[in-house]
């Protein structure tokens, strides 16, 4: 919890790590340990995540023990009918049927929602994701 309240304070830029299969369950993970410190309704707890979070960068060990970035996923929102948080995968790695090691991150055609600010601030190219 303190954590998602010192994201949340205005301050732009925060990272912190986490240990979790996938994106989503990064986010189910950081839900329960909110509950365990506070007593606090879910909605919220998912309101503080969304507010904080704007990126998921999944490593994750591959078969040959390597270490590799497996999704780049955006937090995007809270699903008003199930109260989920939506992601939307933007990268994910993408391994060869033949070649277990080859693997390749692949834009998936998601463009996040906070790029053309990058882009417009000269941060990020738009030929990142063709």
């Amino acid at each position: 919890m303190d954590m998602l309240q010192a994201m949340n304070t205005g301050h732009d830029g925060s990272l912190t790590t986490m240990h979790a299969n996938n994106p989503v369950d990064t986010l189910m993970r950081l839900e329960a340990m909110v509950l365990m410190a506070v007593e606090m309704p879910v909605r919220a707890i998912r309101e503080q995540i969304v507010a904080a979070i704007n990126v998921v960068v999944q490593i994750s060990r591959l078969v040959d023990g390597r270490r590799r970035v497996t999704h780049i996923t955006e937090i995007v929102g809270i699903d008003p009918e199930t109260q989920r948080i939506i992601t939307e995968d933007i990268f994910t790695l993408h391994t060869s049927k033949g070649d277990k090691s080859a693997a390749e991150l692949r834009h998936t055609g998601y463009i996040p929602e906070f790029c053309e600010e990058l882009i417009h601030k000269g941060f990020l190219s738009v030929e990142v994701f063709t």
